[in-house]
């Protein structure tokens, strides 16, 4: 009997055989394990067994149990959880994963999390060395498969949003997913945002052949060692501007710089003259400005907006070129969304599914949504919380 997956690579390893899940994840079969279903050896990254087929339900629990108790980031060294459509984990309802719909026509997937960046802003205080305890990984066709709830009470021509809390070309599968996607759905535009190491221009081409439209990259200094101290980790400035530049010929870039005041605000002229030289659409770059937010990294105080707009419209009127963006800039427009199941101070009752990314939170699930919990959980399966937050479908509550 010979195993073999699309997104899973073995390997021989000291006690067993180590997987490779969507090339950034990685688990552990014991020898043990793998030897109930019949003596194996590892040949071309798939397995092959001295066993009947018939076996193969069995190898298939050694795999779920595996994949559930030892799957680890690769990236992060963070322990992970899979989810796919066995799992019982619904993908609307957290901030974390899965589908968001903010009661517009542009709706976000975020496929998986983690990120090798560390950056000094970062909203959720992402990458090694972070708080974050555990990342998540959602199988590609249960995740473009519940894509149909959201899709249904659209009335607008769609856009897809592809982002992370982190970043998103850790999910391996994403060329498939925008290709599956584009394909099941009546989608205008997918765009990305990513921080871009982990791009090539072979990468931006499988993209763009799967049907991505756009991607918004975030670069937040030009200077070498500015750009390493802002990421927080290795990060080669001078490699970045070359793939821009390159990818750039492949798929529309549009750079998306975080303004920090007294940090990189020095640079927002240097990025015009950059963004001028790869993109001739406007707006040629999409500044934003530091925004405080609890539980982010937060190095300096937000640049009043007053004081922001003024610099990108002196930047406008010196370089003839529009640098403000808006929704229209984008065709964002109002549209249905989701019924709530639940609002806000309810109390509901809910069933655990697994711990959340910090530590005192566990995701569990109610009436087809996920509910994030904060604080100690009991030790049954099921108890009673209160919602104090539903806003866009995302829930979290607090122990009863």
């Amino acid at each position: 009997m010979r195993v073999a997956f699309e997104t899973i690579r073995f390997f021989p390893s000291t006690n067993g055989v180590r997987g490779l899940l969507l090339k950034y994840f990685s688990f552990e079969i014991r020898d043990e394990d793998l030897r109930t279903v019949g003596p194996y050896r590892v040949q071309g990254g798939a397995l092959e067994f001295e066993a009947h087929e018939k076996k193969y339900e069995r190898f298939m629990g050694v795999l779920a149990r595996a994949l559930k108790e030892t799957l680890t980031c690769t990236i992060t060294k963070n322990p992970a959880t899979y989810i796919d459509r066995t799992s019982g984990v619904p993908l609307i309802g957290a901030l974390e994963f899965g589908i968001i719909d903010r009661g517009s026509n542009l709706i976000e997937i975020r496929p998986c999390s983690g990120c090798n960046l560390a950056c000094t802003y970062c909203s959720v205080h992402e990458g090694p060395g972070g708080p974050k305890k555990r990342e998540l990984l959602i199988e590609k066709d249960y995740l473009v498969d519940a894509f149909a709830e959201v899709a249904q009470v659209k009335t607008k021509p769609m856009e897809v949003f592809i982002e992370t809390q982190g970043e998103p070309l850790l999910y391996a599968d994403l060329p498939g997913m925008i290709r599956d996607l584009r394909a099941r759905y009546d989608i205008v535009q997918v765009t990305m945002v990513t921080n871009g190491t982990f791009l090539t221009r072979e990468k931006a081409q499988e993209l763009a052949d799967a049907g991505l439209d756009r991607i918004n990259w975030s670069i937040n200094s030009l200077d070498p060692e500015r750009a390493r101290e802002i990421a927080g980790a290795h990060y080669d400035v001078h490699r970045i501007k070359r793939l821009i530049q390159e990818v750039s010929e492949v798929l529309p870039v549009l750079m998306c710089p975080v303004i920090m005041k007294g940090v990189n605000e020095d640079e927002m002229e240097a990025f015009v003259e950059f963004a001028k030289t790869i993109k001739k659409t406007e707006p040629i770059i999409g500044f934003q400005n530091f925004l405080y937010y609890k539980g982010g990294r937060n190095p300096v105080d937000e640049m009043p907006w007053e004081d922001f707009r003024k610099q990108l419209s002196a930047l406008e009127n010196k370089h003839g070129v529009r640098l403000s963006v808006s929704a229209e800039d984008f065709s964002i427009v109002d549209d249905a969304s989701l019924p709530k199941p639940f609002k806000k101070k309810h109390v509901i009752e809910v069933e655990k599914l697994f711990a959340g990314r910090m530590r005192n939170e566990t995701f569990c699930h109610a009436q087809g949504r996920v509910v994030k919990v904060i604080g100690r959980v009991p030790d049954k399966q099921r108890f009673s919380v209160q919602l104090i937050r539903d806003k866009h479908n995302i829930f979290v509550g607090k122990v009863v």
